[in-house]
């Protein structure tokens, strides 16, 4: 990433890349904080019960799954699911008969992905870098395409007690996966 004047900028190659067929997909998304609400000054730290999915704004979202090159019947993986913006987006073209796993070892991003109510749909416990296990315990043998937008996201940072903040104090935790020990 190229930074001018502080401002980000995010070249095409470095936010999606694309193989023939639409055979793997990556995205960064990047995000904005989320805006304080009524009960809030604009200089308090926003509260865990404000940061849910209209918190986190999938950036390049069109782009990213576009390049999935999505087939109605296909078989997909958000190896990154964090507050489901790319796999909303992926079951809205998927057709009756497709199938989105996808995976997170973050577990406020299972517990989200309880709110996708869709037969398509299956979340696993899991880090990417597990799929193929996590595949095979799904009984998936081959996939389309696979989307992993790498990286933490706003609700990881906007959380002090996540360790992830420099705005907000809390502990030095840092793991993306809670359910295991500390370090």
């Amino acid at each position: 990433m190229a930074r001018s004047a502080g401002t980000r900028h995010v070249r095409r190659r470095d936010v999606a890349t694309h193989r023939a067929g639409g055979f793997f997909a990556v995205s960064v998304g990047l995000s904005q904080p989320p805006k304080p609400s009524a009960s809030q000054s604009p200089e308090s730290p926003p509260q865990v019960t404000d940061l849910n999915a209209n918190t986190h704004i999938t950036v390049l979202l069109d782009e990213a799954v576009d390049a999935l090159a999505i087939k109605p019947s296909g078989v997909y993986v958000d190896g990154t699911f964090g507050r489901g913006g790319h796999s909303r987006k992926i079951l809205e073209r998927l057709g009756a008969e497709g199938r989105l796993i996808a995976l997170d070892r973050d577990l406020a991003a299972i517990a989200a992905a309880a709110a996708i109510q869709d037969k398509r749909f299956q979340i696993i416990h899991s880090h990417f870098s597990a799929i193929s296990q996590a595949l095979a315990d799904a009984g998936v043998q081959q996939v389309d395409g696979i989307l992993l937008d790498i990286g933490i996201s706003s609700p990881q940072i906007d959380v002090g007690e996540r360790g992830f903040s420099f705005r907000f104090d809390g502990p030095l935790d840092m793991r993306m996966d809670q359910s295991r020990g500390r370090t």
